[in-house]
């Protein structure tokens, strides 16, 4: 496997940067792997990986002579959740997702962020494992460019692995198989670009295991905040959950707890933990604008964002659906969740209500169920319940669609202040998309 991320290193350009490694062990208060500062390395003016769709950039955070490193990373995904997650953003494939890599002198899992939906998932077991995905697509495209493989007949197994042309591509396949994650596509939103491709040729693969991922839950609201509208994850138990420990205790309103938090971590070894014990205590003493002055996101911390739930059991719930339109499979949440868009496509609200109530039940750790409950509540003027229901939707990694029907409750509530600031909380292209496309948030336009 070694040879792997040996034979990567050759086709990126001479590089050198020792201050740059220190820099982000400084940040971190770790070391970065050996592989990982052989790649800070090569990445330290800005590459490209050749033929690879490895767009690779210097990890701007940790190269900020800032004074403040976690003031620095306010509102930028990237540095929240590298801050968040104890990883580091090494680069982008084409689509424009980011790859993360576990900063730890034994560890360099990697991992994948899509901001279009705000997840992050694994992708290999180690930066080795990683060079050898990158080698196998250099080595697919080259054989499917040369006529040898068809990509869709890979995709429906219908190639042939035996065959001696494709020697090479089974060696490295064998190499892989246990090191890399390789999810249905049917199963997640986000995934390598040729996982799909990989399935189709490995049949059954064995799972890489990758806590970097695994062990993420989804954070509060004020990761809404932090970032401007870019989901992220938040490390339990694996990383360092301090910076985690540090903001949440500031959003929950909760003094004394903050206080406790900010005196345990100001000696942290990690700087962008102490700088944020620094930032945060300034906040608390109001030397400097508060962060969190929405209602909707106070209300939202007081309550402690537990979830509520239908006052009606959930028999109750599958009685009031009719028979023929209930889903085949009772206990799938995903099903639930295709009927309550067909009768919010019929603007049936009352039963969209009952079926994304039945969604929250068995699914309540998943955005889409929140906001359709959201929407049928608010679609009957119960906009205070509604505002709840989008608070839980904002709990969990999911769509900016979220925030615009946030703003849209409150152009009903006749509050345009709040509806703007709620808008600027989305990234400039979503808020502009929105406030061109619905007739409600138009006259917000910029």
């Amino acid at each position: 496997m070694e040879e792997l991320f040996d034979e990567w290193m050759e086709r990126l350009p001479e590089g050198k940067d020792e201050a740059l490694v220190a820099r982000v062990a400084e940040a971190f208060g770790r070391d970065p792997s050996p592989r990982l500062v052989r790649l800070l390395a090569r990445i330290e003016k800005g590459a490209e990986d050749g033929e690879g769709p490895l767009h690779l950039a210097p990890p701007s955070l940790w190269a900020l002579d800032a004074p403040n490193l976690f003031e620095a990373a306010l509102g930028h995904p990237l540095r929240v959740i590298a801050g968040l997650t104890g990883s580091l953003p090494i680069g982008s494939d084409i689509g424009g997702r980011d790859h993360f890599v576990r900063v730890d002198p034994d560890r360099d899992e990697v991992a994948l962020y899509d901001p279009a939906i705000g997840e992050l998932e694994r992708v290999a077991d180690s930066l080795a494992s990683f060079a050898g995905l990158l080698r196998f697509q250099r080595l697919w495209a080259a054989l499917e460019e040369a006529g040898t493989v068809d990509t869709e007949d890979a995709i429906d197994g219908e190639v042939d692995l035996a065959s001696p042309e494709l020697a090479e591509v089974r060696a490295l396949l064998e190499t892989l198989d246990g090191h890399l994650h390789l999810p249905d596509p049917d199963d997640t939103d986000i995934t390598t670009d040729d996982a799909e491709l990989l399935l189709g040729l490995l049949g059954e693969p064995r799972e890489a295991p990758c806590a970097l991922a695994d062990d993420f839950r989804p954070m509060e609201p004020l990761l809404v905040l932090l970032t401007r509208g870019g989901y992220a994850p938040a490390p339990e138990p694996s990383g360092d959950p301090s910076l985690a420990r540090l903001v949440s205790a500031y959003f929950h309103l909760d003094d004394a707890a903050f206080e406790a938090e900010r005196v345990k971590h100001a000696d942290h070894p990690a700087r962008v933990v102490r700088d944020a014990a620094t930032f945060l205590g300034e906040l608390v003493a109001g030397n400097r604008p508060a962060y969190s002055e929405l209602p909707i996101y106070r209300s939202w911390v007081k309550s402690g964002g537990s979830p509520k739930g239908s006052s009606k059991a959930p028999k109750e719930l599958l009685e009031l659906v009719p028979e023929d339109r209930r889903p085949a499979q009772l206990t799938n949440p995903d099903a639930w969740d295709q009927v309550t868009y067909k009768f919010y496509s019929e603007k049936d609200f009352e039963r969209m209500l009952t079926c994304a109530e039945i969604s929250t039940a068995l699914r309540p750790g998943h955005y889409y169920g929140w906001m359709q409950k959201g929407i049928a509540l608010q679609s009957f003027e119960r906009y205070e319940e509604a505002l709840d229901a989008y608070h839980q939707a904002l709990c969990h990694p999911g769509h900016t669609n979220v925030l615009a029907n946030i703003a849209i409750t409150w152009v009903d509530l006749d509050q345009p202040d709040t509806v703007r600031a709620v808008l600027d909380r989305l990234p400039p292209a979503a808020r502009d998309d929105y406030t061109s496309t619905i007739d409600e948030l138009k006259p917000f336009a910029r």
